[in-house]
């Protein structure tokens, strides 16, 4: 993977809190689907009229999404190894 710099705003964390209230939300969730849900949400027009701003925001948002997913996966995996070795012991 690469090193990949994430430049948060007020908008960024106020759209991504948005976000995260979304229950709709999955992996597998497009920009197009997700807007339909929170376009009337007033937190989503008061911090951009663009719409290219908000997927790229929502296109960041999945990335960290999928990426903790992933490191939560790991870090569970890692935890039953270890246990399992101590176990052992």
């Amino acid at each position: 993977m690469g090193n990949t710099v994430f430049h948060f705003s007020l908008f960024s964390e106020n759209y991504w809190r948005l976000l995260d209230e979304c229950k709709e939300i999955s992996l597998s969730s497009a920009f197009k689907e997700i807007k339909k849900l929170v376009r009337d949400d007033p937190r989503y027009s008061k911090y951009s009229s663009s719409d290219r701003k908000c997927e790229k925001q929502f296109n960041e948002y999945m990335k960290v999404s999928q990426s903790l997913k992933h490191l939560n996966l790991v870090l569970k995996h890692l935890n039953v190894k270890h246990e399992c070795a101590c176990s052992s012991k």
